[in-house]
């Protein structure tokens, strides 16, 4: 019995009730136009440093069954939602350092200043604006804070708490009063609490705390491993760090660097040593996940940038320089960048952005202004 071959152009249409059997096998080479999905399956949900290509990635947990969406593609801080009834959206963990804007607080300078809430973008260089105000002038070594909605700013001989809204940019409200009254402090942030550690008016080793949510006055978190003024201030996830500083009319510039816990009352231990000695003038200082940094110095107005690691006790090292030497300013931290703002040396006031990279050691640049010249603001990132 001879086979008749039927080609695909004999073929008008077939009764789904006349095929019986087994489909071949398909060469999935063959196959176009089909996307993968889901884009990833694991045994795991995704986290915020999950990093897709792009929002819209799917990412399936095989185990769970779970289903998530990115709906914001930000390095180390994306934002996935679950797409079924099962589970709750990743959650978005608080970081240090900023995604969208930088502000400077308060500072000395032009007349009012030390009321100004400036803020300048992360994501496209350029220059600030003046958005609120806070409620009382800050300055005298001002220090800035943030919890997850609001900033916060300390001063010089001022005791008081500021606090004002991010979302609103709303001016400046007291809300409660630090422990201890001190300019030229080393700022600490938490996720739920401020840390104001050594300082001036009178000089401290104390470390004061405050807590953003309860809003009453701060309380002694411990103390410094030496009382000094114008240590920098850096923060990692666990630990506030104070580097450097001195003590007024004595001339001395120290190199420690100490670091405290934010989980526990206690005293700070000595963490290593700065390359150089120095009175930063600043109670900001820049940090990565991994580094703290000190930037400037009000010593010979140096212009160094100098790195430690938060991994281990381990001493700093010099690894890149500012644009121009200068002490009073503040740093501000993005996920990629830390930023050096306003600042003095002996040539006068500055109102310069410049940021350098925290992944490849390189000079700073410029790329943007102040609305105005101001030295020894506090600072935050957001």
């Amino acid at each position: 019995m001879s086979t008749l071959k039927v080609t695909d152009n004999m073929i008008e249409s077939v009764n789904a009730e006349g095929l019986t059997g087994n489909m071949p096998a398909i060469d999935a080479s063959a196959l176009t136009n089909i996307s993968e999905f889901p884009n990833t399956k694991s045994s795991n949900d995704p986290a915020i440093d999950t990093n897709p290509s792009a929002v819209g990635h799917t990412w399936v947990n095989k185990t769970s069954g779970e289903m998530f969406v990115c709906t914001d593609a930000t390095t180390d801080a994306n934002i996935w939602n679950n797409t079924g009834e099962g589970k709750d959206n990743v959650p978005v963990v608080w970081i240090f350092q900023g995604t969208a804007y930088g502000y400077s607080l308060g500072g000395g300078g032009a007349p009012l200043e030390g009321r100004t809430i400036e803020k300048f973008s992360l994501t496209t260089d350029g220059n600030g604006t003046n958005v609120a105000d806070l409620s009382v002038v800050m300055n005298g070594g001002a220090l800035g804070y943030r919890s997850a909605t609001h900033g916060y700013c300390t001063a010089g001989s001022q005791v008081t708490i500021n606090k004002f809204e991010i979302a609103s940019d709303s001016d400046g409200t007291n809300v409660a009063n630090l422990h201890q009254t001190r300019g030229y402090a080393a700022a600490g942030n938490s996720e739920t609490h401020g840390y104001s550690a050594g300082g001036d008016y009178p000089l401290t080793a104390t470390i004061d705390r405050f807590d953003f949510a309860a809003e009453v006055d701060g309380v002694d978190h411990g103390d410094l491993t030496v009382d000094r003024w114008q240590p920098s201030g850096s923060s990692s996830e666990t630990h506030g760090y104070a580097a450097g500083g001195g003590r007024p009319g004595q001339g001395s510039n120290m190199n420690v660097i100490d670091k405290y816990a934010f989980g526990s009352n206690a005293n700070a231990t000595d963490h290593g040593d700065l390359y150089g000695g120095r009175n930063s003038g600043m109670s900001n200082g820049a940090a990565s996940t991994t580094h703290g940094y000190l930037a400037g110095g009000y010593n010979s107005y140096t212009d160094m940038i100098e790195k430690w690691t938060f991994a281990s006790n381990a001493n700093g090292t010099d690894v890149a320089n500012l644009t121009v030497g200068r002490g009073f300013c503040a740093s501000v931290s993005s996920t990629t960048h830390g930023y050096q703002v306003g600042g003095r040396n002996s040539g006068g006031y500055f109102n310069i952005l410049e940021k350098w990279s925290f992944t490849v050691d390189t000079n700073a640049t410029d790329v943007g202004d102040l609305t105005s010249t101001r030295n020894a603001q506090g600072t935050i990132q957001v």
